[in-house]
């Protein structure tokens, strides 16, 4: 005769039970790909129907998820850091330790949307922190935009400036038909004036502020040392 199974048995067979399901959906959470916005380290600011603004921070030693990027996406870096990438199914490869780190306020443009799902993990002793605008229309075509002057990058998605303040001064008067992404590079305080309203305060790297298209507006330090913002036109 079969003896019967006790109610303690029962119930460590199911805890058994349970932990390997928790397993398995951990693993499948860990190999399923999300779009980059949906990943928790790509932090979601700012939504519009013609484009994201992300704010990328990846402390040392932490690991994204792997994750898609679903359009063209334009970098801003507040701190970089080395890091290395995983392709879904592949192995982990590192940046080569010759490439020097890029300073605060470079601007990368990335139009590849093909890239397989991948994830990346800070192996630097600091945190890497990126802006993005990420752009989701159809863009502009850029031999029918006319070029201004001081125009640091130009595409069908994005245009950008570059502006270093000295202490308690502006920019000229700024007009854009598109919407505008002010990003502080630098520490400080400043402020985007429009009309006779102070908008988009900032005090830190990595701040940042959006500006319809239409209205004029200046770039303003309200502090005394120097400070450096970018101004990137997004094309809708």
């Amino acid at each position: 005769m079969r003896p019967k199974k006790t109610g303690t048995y029962q119930a460590a067979a199911l805890l058994v039970v349970s932990g390997l399901v928790a397993a398995h959906q951990s693993a499948v959470a860990q190999n399923e790909s999300i779009s980059m916005h949906e990943e928790p380290r790509h932090r979601l600011v700012f939504e519009h129907d013609q484009f994201n603004l992300v704010d990328l921070s990846i402390p040392v030693g932490d690991t994204s998820l792997y994750h898609l990027h679903d359009f063209p996406t334009f970098w801003v870096v507040l701190n970089d850091a080395r890091i290395e990438s995983q392709t879904l199914g592949g192995e982990w490869v590192r940046q080569p330790e010759e490439r020097p780190l890029r300073p605060v306020g470079t601007l990368v443009s990335i139009d590849n949307v093909t890239r397989p799902p991948h994830r990346v993990r800070n192996v630097d002793k600091d945190t890497l922190h990126l802006f993005a605008v990420v752009h989701k229309g159809f863009g502009a075509d850029v031999s029918e935009d006319v070029p201004e002057e001081g125009i640091e990058f130009d595409d069908r998605w994005v245009r950008a400036r570059r502006f270093k303040l000295a202490g308690t001064s502006s920019s000229p008067m700024l007009h854009s038909d598109w919407p505008s992404v002010v990003i502080q590079a630098t520490s400080g305080q400043t402020d985007v004036p429009v009309g006779e309203y102070s908008t988009g305060i900032k005090t830190v790297v990595g701040g940042w502020s959006w500006h319809e298209g239409g209205r004029p507006f200046r770039l303003r330090n309200l502090g005394l040392n120097e400070v450096e913002l970018i101004l990137i036109e997004v094309k809708i």
